[in-house]
C-alpha cells in the first residue's frame, strides 16, 4: 500500500534529499509518493551509514536537506 507524505511535513526521510529509496512526485510536486513501510539508504551516511536502511518516515536526522525536486 502506497502513502503520501506532504513535502512540508517536517525532516523525514522520504522528502529528503540524501533518502535513496523508492519515491515518485505528485503532479504539483508537493507530495512524495512511497510504499508504506519503504526503506532505503541514508547517501550522507548521517544518522544511517551507507549499510543501514533508513524507514521513510525516520525523522530524527541532524543532516536533512529537503529534497530539491519538492516545491
Amino acid at each position: 500500500m502506497s502513502k503520501q507524505v506532504p513535502g512540508n511535513w517536517g525532516a523525514r526521510c522520504a522528502t529528503c534529499a540524501f533518502w535513496c529509496g523508492a519515491r515518485s512526485l505528485d503532479l504539483y510536486r508537493h507530495y512524495v509518493t512511497v510504499d508504506s513501510g519503504a526503506k532505503g539508504r541514508c547517501s550522507i551516511g548521517g544518522m544511517g551509514s551507507d549499510t543501514t536502511l533508513m524507514d521513510e518516515n525516520t525523522q530524527c536526522c541532524p543532516h536533512y536537506e529537503k529534497w530539491g525536486a519538492l516545491k
